[in-house]
């Protein structure tokens, strides 16, 4: 996933920009999913296509309905592993 071809989607050119549009963790996780949205939501499981739902008290995870499997927003893209837990 490319955020820069996504045109919709502000971008941050420097770090007050970055820290202004990112304040906290619910705001990237809102920005990745309009960034996967934007290419569909695929699940990497049992790949069907569709709208994944989500758990309130966990923002980057998305749980697809037909295999009930979660996925992070940010799997498949250089974040991969980078949240802390």
């Amino acid at each position: 996933m490319d955020v820069l071809d996504h045109a919709g989607l502000a971008f941050p050119k420097s770090l007050p920009e970055f820290q202004q549009l990112f304040p906290n963790d619910a705001a990237c996780a809102s920005y990745l999913e309009k960034a996967r949205r934007a290419v569909g939501f695929t699940c990497p499981h049992c790949r069907e296509v569709g709208e994944p739902f989500r758990i309130a008290t966990r923002p980057g995870v998305m749980t697809y309905r037909k295999c009930r499997r979660q996925t992070g927003l940010t799997a498949g893209t250089v974040m991969e592993r980078s949240i802390r837990r």
